[in-house]
């Protein structure tokens, strides 16, 4: 079934069976849970496949992506698993560029991971988080991309529970962007304004069961980042979450997302990430450091209670001041007249 040729359409049941058992291993009746992962190796394969008619990848079929990528999870670095493919045999023999988008595709495939740059839309963040690929294995360059780092301080730093993706928007008024790069995941971009979250939950989950090239600490703590911006047991944030997925606009985001778990308070300490650290310090200070620019806003945000009651009394007070006013000018008029 995998013979087939690439095509812009989510590929058969069948085909979707033979492709996760030759990326992953996963268990045939697990392949169901790759619904969301499936659209997006259409759209990666509609990118580079079939744009241009195919001149700049030597991949033709479901086969030949699963080859590539046997190759990169082998101990082949990047130039090996290029001549390799350069010494194929056939028709046509594909010269270095074609090699280099076809390592890319199959890379793509394989993490959920913006490599090279081949795609004809715009990106949804730009520049996108790719951490550029030269040279070297395909696991070296996971390490590069997602290295335990702590350079941020985190003193006084906390993660309650107010700190959820419903009210980084509604609250803090950061927009989130969804996307399919795992690399851009937690981002803050457009002057603090926006955050990329990836919200390929299914994938993340089959990924800790099967044969993964993330190692597993590395999987978990992303999976906990979910967890602690998707609390499933959070009574506004399933609704609200809710309707992001049947808007027009997000109706392809992952419902398994909203379904992952939620943390207790000793996960949620900052301590426990080292991945993802950084980007959390950035967005918890970014989401602290925001300030009401909405009536709305200012109704719901109320991390300063006492600001917050200041805010509204001051209204109050301007309100009746305006209809006392105007009660006063009514009577006065009335009284002259």
């Amino acid at each position: 079934m995998v013979d087939r040729r690439v095509t812009r359409y989510i590929p058969q049941w069948e085909v979707q069976e033979e492709i996760a058992n030759g990326l992953w291993k996963t268990p045939v009746g697990k392949v169901p849970e790759l619904d969301m992962y499936f659209k997006y190796y259409a759209k990666q394969c509609d990118n580079l496949v079939l744009q241009d008619g195919g001149l700049f990848t030597s991949v033709k079929t479901h086969q030949d992506i699963l080859r590539v990528a046997g190759l990169l999870k082998g101990p082949l670095g990047r130039e090996e698993v290029s001549g390799r493919l350069s010494d194929a045999t056939g028709p046509t023999v594909p010269d270095s560029e074609q090699c280099g988008r076809s390592i890319d595709l199959a890379g793509r495939l394989l993490l959920m991971v913006e490599l090279g740059s081949f795609d004809h839309a715009p990106p949804l963040i730009s520049p996108p988080t790719g951490c550029r690929w030269t040279k070297g294995t395909i696991k070296e360059h996971i390490s590069h991309c997602f290295p335990e780092t702590r350079a941020l301080g985190h003193d006084g730093l906390k993660l309650g529970t107010i700190f959820n993706a419903r009210n980084i928007e509604r609250i803090a008024g950061i927009e989130i962007l969804w996307t399919d790069n795992l690399a851009d995941h937690l981002r803050l971009t457009n002057n603090d304004k926006q955050v990329a979250i990836f919200h390929h939950a299914s994938f993340l989950l089959r990924q800790q069961s099967d044969e993964s090239l993330y190692s597993r600490e590395f999987l978990d703590e992303t999976i906990q980042t979910i967890k602690l911006l998707f609390p499933k047991w959070d009574p506004a944030t399933r609704p609200w979450y809710g309707k992001k997925i049947a808007s027009r606009t997000s109706r392809d985001l992952d419902p398994k997302l909203i379904e992952v778990g939620h943390l207790n308070t000793s996960d949620r300490q900052i301590e426990n990430f080292k991945y993802w650290h950084d980007r959390l310090v950035m967005l918890k200070q970014a989401f602290d450091e925001s300030e009401p620019s909405t009536l709305r806003q200012w109704w719901i945000d109320r991390r300063k209670r006492v600001q917050w009651f200041t805010f509204w009394v001051a209204i109050l007070v301007l309100i009746l001041t305006c209809v006392f006013g105007v009660v006063q000018s009514v009577e006065g008029g009335i009284q002259a007249y």
